[in-house]
């Protein structure tokens, strides 16, 4: 049918009618619902000219909206400008759709001055933004990490009124937990709390993460029974922000009582718990008990960090353990994680000062070499 819904198109000069705007507005409607359609609409538009139809602002918005939706969004800002340089004026939904669209790109590098460049432009032509548009901003700038533009976003959709909503709060907190600016991040929870606003398990785990860059490993526990209290189920992600919290105190009876904790209550461990666990234990010197951590990690499917791997075969030679750092070498690498060169290192050396274990480590060594 689209066939024939263009033939139909370019043959109304033949039925003595005049071509409109409105004919063209409702070919290029229908082609921009079809991806493969899209590919005609330059065709069509070049065409359209010759036969003396001039596109209005309408036109523009279906272009715009159908290269929003595809991803094109950076065609679409330049249909935007065009739109603006044959002086018909984009309305504030306009804005809105181009502005949400380049906020959601993830798979292209969309920078934050692009999207600071939207902002401004839309304000400069005299929309507010609502709710939403401060909202997708908020997101955007808290996956590029930028904190500072967080916080002062957040503080102007404030001024104008409009009331965050906790992923915005959470988004802003997260923004000052990685600028160290540790003040404000409790300025902020706390305004959260008056205003009435329910912290979800995000917002407590990204105040959790800035308790534990200030090494309050204690008050980061303290604040699980608040949750629990709260009807806000902790997850996994809040128990290893406190295991890291007392693995940065170097509190192992701690992180062992939080990783018991955790087993008690269900918790589903992942790669980051187990690596979080064994870099304590190795750290406080643990390391056979840290080997057994990691058989344990081995089989539930969870591969090690190749740091985490190196860490335990280094102790191990360190101690003079070359029997269990080779069965350490045998193990891992079965499971396709081969060691780094400081592994090698610290093998060799192991072996050059306790030669009683260099025939043990050929079959290791050719095992090492098949995988």
């Amino acid at each position: 049918m689209i066939k024939e819904a263009i033939d139909l198109f370019f043959r109304i000069p033949k039925f003595r009618c005049v071509p409109t705007v409105l004919s063209l507005n409702s070919l290029l409607f229908v082609l921009c619902r079809n991806r493969e359609c899209l590919r005609i609409v330059p065709q069509l538009l070049l065409k359209s000219r010759v036969m003396n139809i001039r596109m209005e602002g309408s036109s523009f918005s279906i272009l715009i909206n159908a290269l929003c939706r595809i991803g094109k969004v950076d065609f679409a800002i330049k249909l935007l400008n065009y739109m603006i340089y044959d002086e018909f004026d984009p309305d504030g939904k306009l804005y809105s759709l181009i502005l949400g669209s380049l906020c959601r790109q993830k798979k292209v590098n969309v920078t934050s001055v692009e999207v600071m460049g939207v902002w401004e432009d839309m304000k400069r032509v005299g929309f507010c933004p609502g709710r939403e548009d401060y909202c997708n901003v908020i997101k955007f700038l808290g996956r590029q990490a930028k904190g500072k533009e967080v916080f002062d976003v957040l503080c102007e959709m404030k001024r104008e009124g409009i009331k965050p909503d906790i992923m915005s709060y959470t988004m802003a907190l997260n923004g000052l937990v990685e600028a160290e600016e540790f003040s404000r991040v409790e300025e902020l929870f706390d305004e959260i709390l008056i205003f009435g606003l329910a912290p979800n398990v995000l917002t407590y785990n990204v105040y959790l993460k800035g308790l534990g860059k200030q090494k309050k490993a204690e008050d980061a526990y303290k604040m699980i029974g608040c949750m629990v209290e709260l009807d806000c189920l902790p997850d996994v992600n809040t128990y290893n922000t406190v295991l890291e919290a007392f693995c940065k105190v170097e509190n192992l009876s701690r992180v062992r009582e939080v990783w018991s904790e955790m087993n008690k209550k269900g918790i589903e461990l992942n790669d980051r718990s187990y690596k979080l666990m064994i870099d304590a234990l190795v750290t406080a010197g643990e390391v056979m008990e840290a080997c057994n951590m990691l058989e344990e990690m081995l089989s539930k499917s969870f591969l090690p960090m190749l740091s985490t791997y190196e860490r335990i075969i280094c102790s191990l030679c360190h101690e003079g353990l070359i029997p269990e750092a080779l069965h350490t070498l045998d193990i891992v690498s079965d499971h396709g994680v081969l060691p780094g060169s400081m592994s090698w290192e610290a093998l060799l050396l192991g072996l050059k000062i306790n030669h009683d274990f260099v025939g043990d480590a050929f079959p290791s060594l050719v095992n090492l070499h098949k995988n």
